[in-house]
């Protein structure tokens, strides 16, 4: 009797450990839609936001700053030789944009709505780009990085490849992307872009103003038929 008891015990146990690893493990994993519902905020452009965001790819490096505030957004992108590439002004008051293009001299305005508003890498647009993609959904557990900062990992992929992305647990906005394509039976990362977000700093001289005397030797096209910003 003593023995089969013995035997009861130890599968008791056993059966518990399974119960309370799973039980944990389900603890510290977040479905797709936990991750969604955990960096989905308000649909609005943010009031005061400056973000960084670079792009490294094998020998290119591009850096594009956004300052955003009061409805206003102007951004930028340079390359590693400090050279701009690309310009915006976002006028959400007056319903209006001008892009530039360097590579092209080339200035085009056009009206805007609010919805282009979740263009900026906030949490609310990669929330809408991750709920209408049909890739894998895998979690990668927690990830602490050079800075200390915690992350939640988790990745989409296909037959193509894999994109791999980190959440910052504290303020809940994606702080970095990894892109990779396979390579055979490998991945091979093509692509790193790194965010930072910093709240409340913004300065209305930090929101420049189209001056279209500063593109005299660009072409401009204008989509709406009135004088921009």
């Amino acid at each position: 009797m003593k023995k089969y008891l013995k035997i009861f015990l130890v599968i008791f146990i056993i059966i518990v450990a399974i119960i309370v690893g799973y039980i944990i493990y389900n603890h510290n994993t977040y479905s797709f839609d936990e991750i969604i519902a955990s960096i989905e905020p308000e649909n609005k452009l943010p009031n005061n936001l400056f973000i960084k965001e670079e792009t490294f790819q094998e020998d290119n490096e591009n850096t594009k700053y956004t300052y955003i505030k009061d409805n206003m957004v102007y951004s930028f992108v340079e390359n590693s030789n400090k050279e701009k590439i690309e310009e915006d002004f976002y006028d959400f008051n007056n319903k209006e944009k001008v892009h530039i293009m360097y590579d092209l001299s080339k200035v085009n305005i056009s009206p805007i709505d609010e919805s282009e508003s979740l263009y900026y890498p906030t949490s609310y647009s990669f929330c809408e780009a991750l709920k209408s993609s049909n890739n894998k959904y895998k979690y990668l557990g927690n990830e602490q990085g050079d800075n200390g900062v915690n992350y939640i990992k988790f990745s989409l992929s296909n037959n193509e490849g894999e994109v791999v992305y980190y959440i910052n647990k504290l303020d809940k906005n994606i702080s970095k992307i990894e892109a990779y394509n396979k390579n055979n039976n490998d991945l091979e990362l093509t692509t790193k872009t790194e965010y930072t977000y910093s709240y409340d700093i913004v300065k209305d001289e930090d929101i420049s103003r189209f001056d279209v005397n500063n593109y005299l030797n660009f072409t401009i096209e204008n989509f709406e038929g009135k004088t921009a910003m």
